[in-house]
């Protein structure tokens, strides 16, 4: 099927959002998607953040237990 063909349809269903993710966009996909009035969404890359995150978390928890005498 022709991806025009395809956004026309998903437009005719009311759905006017697309959500990308960290795959690379094929050539002209954001102008199409200008052109027929589409929203475009892409995902924040938080992989790092998350990570760092727990190992905070994890540090914390080793710290607290460390600390606590039975």
């Amino acid at each position: 099927m022709d991806i025009l063909l395809g956004f026309l349809f998903v437009k005719a269903t009311n759905i006017n959002y697309i959500r990308l993710s960290h795959y690379t966009l094929a050539k002209g996909f954001i102008e199409l998607c200008d052109e027929i009035g589409m929203y475009v969404g892409n995902e924040v890359l938080l992989g790092a953040a998350l990570q760092r995150s727990y190992e905070t978390v994890v540090r914390d928890i080793l710290d607290l237990a460390g600390s606590v005498s039975c």
